[in-house]
């Protein structure tokens, strides 16, 4: 949600949408094609063969999940829609509107299981609602509809009158039930409208705004938990001087190596048994190493100890978990910055162990009172070490600078295991659409499916049962678990004891004499559950690196408008016509804006804009006015901070300080010498020359041909003929396969690559191209020319005799060709 302007704007415009909507229940596929127009996808479904078919009705609720599903564009959708329309209003914000997860946007089930006229239904249910006559029956109906839930239901009805209707859903629960003692559970629409009347009796805003509320309270929840540690920086605090030098934290127990190589306690626990020949238990060892490694978040609080009584200070964690071949002792470290240090005297029961969490609330209110903690400790997440904020790498061809942007400079900026969706969905959002008995079922099959144990605790312990206990911060989740797979039991389950009266459908778990949990039915469970869809929503969480850049690059013909913001023509349908269209103009942000609003919106983390041949685009033009700003004593929250008025927009607009911007440079380019000194001074350059030391690693070398010594004898004459700037880089070699014989594929990369890069440079000087490559590579040509009217142009003879060069066929090419050059 975007906290820059706060007029609810969306509410008037959900509003004009409702009027357009309310007529079109015989216009459905009309609707979807509305969608289209404006850029909405996924319309996929399927009948009753299991064959992908084009969806072709849809209702009213859906219509506007399709296009809430976009996250932090949907603003954008809606506008689009707007102006589609003819609206009077156009939103400006989304405060307040729920978030929805992009693979459960439909109310209904696929058209297979749509058997009880459940569009209709919802239909109906609209029509209701905007009468204001919704009755027990059709609010039941609609609730009892596969892909229907309460959470769905109550977000539906809130997005189509918001004043009237609130959503029941993951951060509006905690956020009553925490602040003002509001129970949300319901069943039925009676009992859905008495806590309409609680919320509005106990606190005076509009519903959308109380949205908007619980969604901040939440957002400043989930980022200000941390956890507490004491630590002993080596036995009697041997190592805490350095540690304090270097701002770091380590951990010894070398004999384990690097802590990655373990996947849990038990794993390390079985190695210290190996390593030290016994059975011993290793409960604490294993459980500081693991900690250290898996527990500790970026943001937490260290409190360094020596023996049981001296505090020596405390720092915030800035790192994940990281070994340093390079040390000596304690490779096992984190990035702390150490905020306070000295000596504080405690009370002389400080835990024994190396790392302990702290987890009673009044022991964390006395070091908060010790060290004067503060309750919000911004941490910026390190990145490697870049020289400035602004960076070109710049060389010859071939010397790998695009090289290291995409394999070493992205991964600075890339979190490979975010825990979040492309649309900033929460885990936390997302189960929500699904029941205790689904997240059960879908961790039974996947147990079963991976061949794993299914008792308890093997439940208790799946991950995705680890993350839904940290999201309910709860610890009555297993007992939860274990109702939940009970009162689902199938009655033919000999094992389990319960009594009828406490079933609940459906019946789908059973357990065998040995208590292993299994699915009844696997396929059909598996197919009228959506597991699968629950499995591939975590594993996606999991896995869904979140990048925190842009890529461009620059050509002569870029433009401002599109790296900054212009102006762009759309052809905007009249629904209400079939035959007119219209040309209105909308101000686009260009690739730089883009990026910059991310970076704004996200300041804990930092944020790069990478831009390859920087130098072949007219910088001037290109950046314009913030050729200023972008220097880093004039970004934002800096001194000499500038803010600068956008042309278009007229936007206030200012860099921050959290956004990198990175280029590359080829100096062989003709327009090196054009780049405007002004982008000069306000970058760090970093040289990247050939390197034919490469070409000698065992990896690349190949048979019959020194490549090393072939690259190091062309550069040294381009370099006497020409300069550096002009050098061959050593990346061209580095695709050679065929290692053995590489004499085909030296022949491509001559006549693809260099000779054609030598040509170029000496504009068909060829005695130049033969004093570096010799006479293997260019022949002499014996044609003559015909010319004609020779009697008006005196000395033609002298073109007669001069002398033309081409390049050898590669076909005659041989080894020792390539040999003779360096030989």
């Amino acid at each position: 949600m975007n906290d820059q302007n706060p007029k609810y704007s969306w509410v008037e415009t959900f509003k004009q949408i409702v009027m357009f909507l309310k007529n079109k229940k015989n216009k459905q596929k009309q609707l979807i094609q509305l969608l289209k127009d404006i850029g909405v996808t996924g319309f996929n479904d399927t009948d009753e063969n299991n064959k992908k078919i084009e969806l072709d009705e849809i209702d009213p609720f859906t219509f506007f999940f399709y296009i809430n599903k976009y996250g932090k564009k949907r603003i954008g959708m809606f506008q689009k829609l707007s102006k589609k329309l003819k609206l009077q209003s156009y939103p400006t914000d989304d405060l307040g509107i729920p978030s929805v997860f992009p693979k459960n946007v439909w109310l209904f089930p696929i058209k297979a299981d749509r058997n009880n006229n459940e569009i209709n239904k919802l239909w109906d249910l609209f029509k209701k609602a905007i009468n204001d006559n919704i009755d027990e029956k059709i609010f039941a109906e609609v609730l009892e509809i596969k892909n229907t839930a309460k959470v769905k239901l109550t977000e539906a009805l809130f997005l189509i009158n918001p004043e009237k209707y609130f959503p029941i859903d993951g951060p509006t629960i905690e956020y009553l039930n925490n602040n003002f003692n509001i129970d949300t559970n319901f069943e039925t629409f009676s009992e859905y409208k008495s806590i309409l009347q609680k919320i509005k009796s106990k606190i005076s805003k509009k519903f959308y705004e109380i949205s908007y509320e619980a969604w901040k309270w939440n957002d400043s929840k989930k980022h200000s938990a941390k956890k507490y540690w004491i630590y002993a920086p080596g036995k009697n605090a041997s190592e805490w001087e350095e540690f304090k030098s270097l701002k770091i934290m380590g951990l010894g127990w070398e004999e384990l190596g690097n802590f990655n190589d373990y996947s849990s306690k038990d794993d390390i626990v079985k190695k210290l048994q190996s390593i030290n020949s016994n059975n011993k238990k290793y409960t604490n060892d294993s459980a500081a190493c693991w900690d250290f490694k898996s527990s500790i978040g970026i943001g937490d609080i260290i409190i360094a100890k020596n023996g049981n009584s001296e505090l020596l200070g405390y720092g915030v964690v800035e790192s994940s978990y990281y070994y340093d071949q390079n040390r000596k002792k304690f490779k096992s470290c984190r990035k702390v910055n150490w905020i306070k240090t000295g000596s504080w005297q405690s009370d002389g029961n400080l835990p024994q162990k190396t790392l302990t969490e702290v987890r009673k609330t009044n022991e964390i209110e006395k070091y908060i009172d010790i060290f004067q903690i503060p309750d919000q400790i911004v941490i910026i997440k390190p990145t490697p070490e870049l020289p400035s904020l602004n960076i070109i790498l710049y060389g010859p061809p071939g010397t790998g600078k695009t090289f290291k942007l995409k394999n070493e400079y992205f991964k600075m900026f890339t979190d490979e295991n975010s825990g979040s969706f492309q649309n900033d969905i929460s885990l936390s959002e997302a189960l929500s659409e699904y029941s205790w008995w689904e997240i059960i079922a879908a961790v039974v099959y996947d147990l079963k499916t991976k061949k794993l144990p299914t008792k308890l605790k093997d439940i208790y312990n799946h991950p995705l049962i680890k993350e839904l206990k940290k999201i309910k911060n709860s610890n009555s989740v297993d007992h939860n678990i274990r109702g939940f797979l009970y009162r689902h039991t199938h009655k033919s389950c000999q094992y389990v004891q319960i009594d009828d009266n406490l079933r609940q459908k459906p019946s789908i778990f059973i357990q065998d004499k040995d208590k292993n949990w299994s699915l009844i039915d696997e396929n059909k469970i598996k197919k009228e559950l959506t597991i699968k869809e629950l499995l591939d929503l975590f594993t996606n969480y999991q896995k869904a690196p979140k990048q925190r850049y842009i890529f461009t690059t620059f050509h002569q013909s870029y433009s401002y408008e599109e790296f900054i913001e212009g102006i762009k023509p759309v052809i905007v349908d009249d629904v209400s016509s079939e035959n007119e269209n219209k040309l209105v103009y909308e101000i686009k942000p260009g690739v730089f804006k883009q990026i910059v609003n991310e970076a704004l919106e996200d300041r804990d983390n930092k944020y790069a804009i990478f831009i390859d041949e920087i130098n072949r685009g007219n910088i001037a033009n290109i950046f314009g006015e913030l050729i200023t700003i972008i220097e880093e004593d004039k970004r934002i929250s800096k001194d000499n901070y500038i803010p600068v008025k956008l042309p278009y927009s007229r936007e206030e607009f200012g860099i921050p300080d959290n956004l990198y911007i990175i280029g590359t440079m080829n100096t062989a380019d003709r327009s090196v010498e054009a780049i405007d000194t002004a982008l000069r001074r306000r970058f760090s350059f970093i040289q990247m020359n050939p390197d034919s030391a490469i070409l000698d690693k065992d990896e690349y070398r190949c048979e019959g041909i020194e490549l090393k010594k072939l690259l190091e004898s062309i550069n040294n004459r381009i370099e006497k003929l020409l300069n550096q700037d002009h050098c061959i880089g050593h990346s061209y070699f580095m695709t050679i396969e065929n290692r053995n014989a590489p004499l085909e594929e030296l022949k491509i990369i001559f006549a693809d690559k260099i000779l054609p890069l030598l040509q170029e440079y000496f504009y068909g000087d060829w005695g130049k191209i033969r004093l570096i490559l010799g006479d293997g590579f260019v022949e002499k040509k014996n044609n003559s020319a015909n010319f004609l009217c020779t009697n008006d142009y005196d000395g033609y003879e002298e073109f007669d005799e001069k002398p033309i060069y081409s390049f050898t066929d590669k076909s005659k090419w041989e080894l020792k060709t390539f040999t003779r050059i360096y030989e």
